[in-house]
C-alpha cells in the first residue's frame, strides 16, 4: 500500500505489554516471567492483550513500506505507574490497576513499552528535484556557494520548514557552529516545540549540555514525554544541576 504522493507520511505506534507475576520471598516481592500460570497473561501480549509471538527485541515493521520513527522502545510512562513503569493488580483481569505496590493486591504486574513507525519517505521524482533545484547556466554553477549558516532570527523558520527531526538536526548543527551561548538560551524553549518526538529534544538537550555545559537545561526536562529519555538527558547533565532536575510531569 502506497501514500497518495500530497501526503505526509502516515505514523503508527506499536503497542507491547510485558506481564510479570510475583510472589514474597523473606519478606521481598520477586517478579518474573517464568513465575506466570496458564491462567494468566503470556509474557508479552498486544494492545489488547492477545499473545504476542515477538516482544521487544524480536518485534519486526510489517512490510518494507514502513521505518522506525524512534530509535527504541520506549517505557509509556504516563497514568498511574512505578518509577519503572509497572502497574499492579490482583490479577490480569482485573480492570483496576495501581502503580504502587499494594499487600495482597499487588500479585501480577505488567508495564506498556511503545514504538512509532511511518511510512518510508517518499523520494523526490526528477520534476520535484528541478523545482526544489533548478539547473543553473555555467557562469552561475562557477559562483555556487555552500548554504549560509543559520543564522538566530531565522533559526525557528528554518526547522518549521523541515519535514522531519532529522532534517531539523541538520539546521541545528549549522546553527551551534554560529550562535553564541546568550543566543542559544534565548532559543531552547522554540527549538524544543519545533520537535516532534521526545527522542529528538532529548538528543537536543544533550548536544546543549556538551557544547554549552554552561547553560542550566534542568528546567526543560518537563517537556520530555518517557522517563527513560528524562535518564538519558540527565547523564550529560553537569553534576551540579543534578538536583535541580525534575522528571516529566507524568510521572
Amino acid at each position: 500500500m502506497s501514500l497518495p504522493e500530497d501526503e505526509e507520511p502516515t505514523t503508527k505506534v506499536e503497542i507491547l505489554y510485558e506481564n510479570q507475576r510475583g510472589l514474597w520471598i523473606c519478606g521481598t516481592p520477586h517478579f518474573s516471567y517464568k513465575m506466570l500460570n496458564p491462567f494468566d497473561n503470556p509474557p508479552w501480549t498486544d494492545e489488547y492483550q492477545r499473545f504476542s509471538p515477538v516482544d521487544i527485541h524480536s518485534a519486526q515493521l510489517p512490510d518494507p513500506s514502513w521505518v522506525w520513527a524512534d530509535p527504541y522502545w520506549h517505557i509509556d510512562m504516563s497514568g498511574d505507574v512505578d518509577e519503572d513503569g509497572w502497574e499492579y493488580a490482583f490479577i490480569f483481569q482485573c480492570q483496576s490497576w495501581h502503580g504502587d505496590f499494594r499487600f495482597f493486591r499487588s500479585f501480577v504486574r505488567r508495564r506498556r513499552w511503545i514504538r512509532h513507525r511511518k511510512y518510508k519517505d517518499r523520494k523526490p521524482t526528477f520534476a520535484e528535484q528541478q523545482m526544489i533545484y533548478p539547473l543553473k547556466d555555467g557562469a552561475e554553477d562557477d559562483e555556487a556557494q555552500e548554504p549560509a549558516p543559520a543564522k538566530s532570527e531565522d533559526i525557528i523558520a528554518r526547522l518549521e520548514e523541515c519535514r522531519i527531526d532529522r532534517e531539523r538536526f541538520v539546521v541545528i548543527k549549522d546553527y551551534f557552529q554560529s550562535c553564541g551561548e546568550s543566543e542559544l538560551r534565548s532559543k531552547i524553549h522554540e527549538i524544543l516545540c519545533a520537535l516532534n518526538y521526545s527522542y529528538s529534544r532529548t538528543r537536543f538537550l544533550s548536544m546543549v549540555n556538551q557544547h554549552y555545559p554552561e547553560i542550566d537545561t534542568s528546567d526543560y526536562l518537563s517537556q520530555l514525554d518517557f522517563y527513560s529519555d528524562y535518564k538519558t538527558a540527565t547523564k550529560t547533565l553537569p553534576q551540579h544541576t543534578h538536583a535541580t532536575a525534575s522528571p516529566p510531569s507524568c510521572l
